[in-house]
């Protein structure tokens, strides 16, 4: 009898030190994984959502670039990282839901305690302000002739699956020019060397391109004018570039909770709304379960699209 009051007391005193911890946290510096060089979208929120977490703990959030490898290379170390709350990253749609489905990585669906999405900019059909394709039933109507080449990054890039998703949806067939990044591809539709590309609206309007529908199920505040894909044809599809944070799997759910809070604190700061207006992205935030359905149904559709191109592993 008295074992057993002992071994209830000493599991009592453990789990009052680990809640203690957690309560605690952070208790020291947190590294904050960005797969990527500096100086990109995913790096400037990262960079941003750690000055809002330093302010909201009064504590250290340091950005470590790792990058490499389309950003697998600290994705990846990002999922081996101990799980206690300590090692946190921000990651891209294709890093997160696409690379896995091309090649094997030590990392998929189940690695992660989904944390908050910070950021998503839907993709929309760019063409020349002067294009003869004014209407996004012109371009399928020409597409359906056999008449109209798109311009993207390689085969196997978001854009590319978004454009492979947009012929399938309408039925029609696309002449794919493949360029070295999105804004090549955007700048051959300005040089009129091209028919249309697919990229972020923000991109499109910096250049002066037209947009001609969204892919996504809403009209964006920003283009008030333009469609979505939801309107022209009743499709789901919800295509386009998105920065989340993410835990190792098995992070302590306190921990988890409190970062979700930070998020959700940063995401409406004057401070970080104003800064991802300056490098052209959109605030879009989501809670901690809602981002962790958005994930789940991202990662299966674009590994069934990349399969249905012939692009998976």
């Amino acid at each position: 009898m008295k074992l057993l009051a002992l071994s209830v007391a000493t599991a009592l005193c453990l789990t009052a030190v680990t809640v203690h911890a957690q309560d605690d946290y952070p208790s020291k510096r947190v590294d904050v994984i960005i797969p990527f060089d500096p100086g990109g979208g995913v790096d400037a929120t990262g960079r941003l959502m750690a000055a809002g977490f330093e302010k909201h703990y009064d504590a250290n959030f340091v950005v470590k670039n790792i990058s490499g490898a389309g950003g697998t290379i600290g994705t990846s170390q990002l999922a081996r990282s101990k799980p206690d709350g300590y090692t946190i990253g921000v990651l891209p749609i294709g890093t997160a839901t696409t690379q896995p489905h091309r090649k094997n990585l030590p990392y998929g669906d189940d690695s992660w305690e989904e944390v908050c999405l910070l950021v998503k900019s839907p993709l929309a059909v760019l063409v020349h302000p002067e294009s003869q394709y004014q209407s996004i039933e012109a371009l399928m109507d020409a597409a359906r002739a056999g008449k109209i080449t798109v311009a993207g990054p390689p085969k196997g890039s978001v854009p590319h699956m978004a454009q492979a998703a947009l012929a399938k949806e309408f039925g029609v067939e696309f002449s794919f020019i493949p360029f070295e990044g999105g804004a090549s591809a955007s700048k051959a539709v300005l040089g009129k060397e091209v028919d249309f590309t697919v990229e972020t609206f923000g991109s499109g309007k910096q250049l002066g391109l037209t947009p001609l529908m969204i892919l996504a199920p809403e009209r964006v505040a920003e283009l008030p004018d333009t469609r979505s894909i939801k309107e022209v044809n009743g499709s789901e599809l919800d295509l386009g570039t998105w920065f989340g944070l993410f835990a190792p799997k098995d992070t302590p759910a306190e921990v988890v909770d409190s970062l979700a809070e930070a998020c959700e604190a940063t995401a409406s700061s004057p401070e970080f709304v104003d800064g991802i207006a300056k490098v052209g992205w959109n605030i879009k935030y989501l809670n901690k379960p809602d981002f962790a359905a958005f994930f789940q149904k991202q990662y299966q559709t674009n590994g069934e699209l990349l399969n249905s191109l012939g692009l998976g592993k």
